[in-house]
């Protein structure tokens, strides 16, 4: 007759050999729970390390994809009607889509004034963004410290031969030059309430528009990237 415990490693075939041997058959369970004990805790850390790796992917892809790719690029089409509107103080300003700095970040919003803005008004066309209060504000980091890129992109098909026309903000500089960035600018956002927008007046003179490749089909190419 086999043993109840062979599954354990007991190999001994005698109908009485259990209550004689019950010291070997608890020796035997507890060799093969240490080995399961064993089994689960490498199983365990297999599964901590799976999802550090994975943690440490993803952060990676988040890096790249901010680094190669803006989180907003916005086609502002008819163009040449929203400058005219924007001449005639019409409509001052083009808002783009709602757009977030990265999965789970800052909810913001860009805006065009296609024909200047105070003291650019008919001399260069204005870029500014705005952040929107998020569900994710909690989570984040105030103020808002992050480098901004805006990019107005060349369009003409020689891809060795575009020039991109880009300019850089500094939150430091824009609220107060202290560094810290405390104002009305890059606080969390109060109640429903979004901050005051920033950006850049003097972003690309319009005949450096008009009279090149940034234009096409009446629409221009804008990048947000934030990183």
């Amino acid at each position: 007759m086999t043993c109840k415990y062979s599954s354990f490693g007991c190999d001994i075939e005698d109908d009485e050999h259990e209550e004689k041997k019950p010291i070997k058959h608890l020796t035997l369970v507890n060799d093969e729970m240490r080995v399961m004990r064993n089994t689960l805790e490498q199983l365990t850390k297999s599964e901590s390390v799976m999802l550090s790796d994975f943690s440490d992917l993803r952060t990676r892809a988040n890096g790249i994809l901010s680094r190669e790719f803006p989180q907003l690029l916005w086609k502002v089409e008819n163009w040449n009607e929203k400058q005219m509107a924007a001449k005639l103080r019409l409509e001052p300003w083009v808002l783009s889509p709602e757009f977030s700095s990265e999965a789970f970040g800052y909810r913001m919003i860009s805006m065009v004034a296609p024909y200047g803005f105070d003291k650019s008004f008919g001399n260069a066309f204005s870029v500014f963004l705005q952040i929107l209060p998020g569900q994710f504000d909690p989570l984040l980091k105030w103020p808002f410290d992050k480098k901004i890129t805006i990019t107005l992109y060349d369009q003409r098909e020689q891809l060795l031969k575009r020039k991109n026309y880009q300019y850089e903000l500094s939150c430091s500089k824009i609220d107060g030059g202290d560094g810290k960035g405390d104002g009305v600018h890059f606080r969390r956002p109060t109640g429903d309430k979004p901050n005051a927008p920033f950006g850049c007046e003097l972003f690309c003179p319009l005949n450096a528009v008009t009279e090149s490749s940034y234009v096409k089909d009446d629409s221009i190419l804008i990048g947000i990237q934030v990183s």
